[in-house]
């Protein structure tokens, strides 16, 4: 028998299952299949994009992202959500075991998604709404809610639950948020832009990606990250008039007002302090694990 499928202290019990709670899944858990997963996401959809920009070529960098994400994704959720329902993933990657009911309950992680969705709220009027086309604001709205939804179903959703199956929360976060830096680098390597500056890009966007697994952690399901891109996307996006979700996540923030900037740097802390609780929590699994497997912690005693 598998110890990991065994013991209420493993990082699968900490995501939500239940000790001995059996799998019925169709395809076994695998790191490769979630890399794989993301890779093919991350290369039709650049391709796509590319394609469509290409063969339509508008002037108005808004209409071109909605172009770009609304024709090449759809295509690229629906086969995810197929291969989620075929899987038997689907419990797992949807939802999990919100932290605040496990021991010990963190409170001050429910402080990440808070904070962060303050902050959207607080870029609301860095928005040009009197300058901004009303179709083009409803236009951009469906493209960001696809390139959410997309993203973080296949990198907070696949891609976690095929690591945290064979790996630990620290591992699971470290590598679904700097994958997903990762795969903004594209646009910025087709314009030449400096390694040093893509790095910082990569730093970012990986940042916001730890805030997004913690955002699924502290609640419970994937929908809080989907809802949080979405708005980090849409205020970026809006504001700047950018032509893509990547610019959106790394764009110049000075004009933003001086409470916007100290919430960032909180998230910033946050971020950091949220990856050593992750490690923490890796050794309390480890601790619990060890005990529950020791001679003193299985040993029967013999009645006269």
């Amino acid at each position: 028998m598998n110890p990991r499928a065994s013991s209420p202290h493993t990082p699968d019990a900490a995501a939500g299952m239940s000790a001995g709670q059996p799998r019925n899944d169709r395809i076994p858990r695998r790191v490769w299949i979630g890399l794989v997963a993301i890779a093919v996401y991350v290369l039709v959809a650049v391709a796509g994009s590319n394609a469509v920009s290409a063969a339509l070529p508008v002037g108005d960098p808004l209409i071109q992202f909605t172009l770009n994400e609304l024709i090449s994704l759809p295509i690229l959720i629906l086969a995810g959500l197929y291969f989620v329902r075929r899987s038997g993933w689907g419990r797992d990657v949807w939802r999990e075991r919100p932290t605040l009911t496990m021991t010990p309950r963190r409170w001050w992680l429910v402080s990440i998604p808070v904070l962060f969705l303050l902050m959207q709220l607080l870029r609301i009027p860095e928005v040009p709404w009197a300058t901004t086309p009303v179709t083009s604001l409803g236009l951009v709205v469906m493209a960001v809610f696809v390139v959410a939804l997309g993203e973080e179903l296949f990198f907070r959703g696949i891609l976690l639950t095929s690591i945290r199956a064979r790996h630990g929360e620290l591992v699971t976060m470290l590598t679904t948020s700097l994958l997903f830096g990762l795969a903004h680098i594209f646009g910025s390597l087709e314009e030449g832009v400096p390694v040093a500056v893509i790095a910082l890009q990569v730093m970012i966007i990986s940042m916001t990606g730890t805030l997004f697994y913690w955002a699924r952690r502290v609640t419970g399901t994937l929908w809080a990250p989907i809802l949080l891109h979405f708005l980090d996307d849409y205020m970026g996006i809006t504001s700047a008039g950018v032509s893509s979700a990547a610019q959106a996540l790394t764009t110049d923030s000075s004009g933003s007002s001086d409470l916007v900037g100290g919430l960032q740097v909180i998230l910033i802390i946050l971020s950091l302090c949220a990856i050593i609780s992750a490690a923490r929590e890796d050794a309390r699994t480890r601790r619990h694990a060890r005990e529950a497997n020791s001679p003193a912690s299985t040993h029967i005693p013999h009645k006269a």
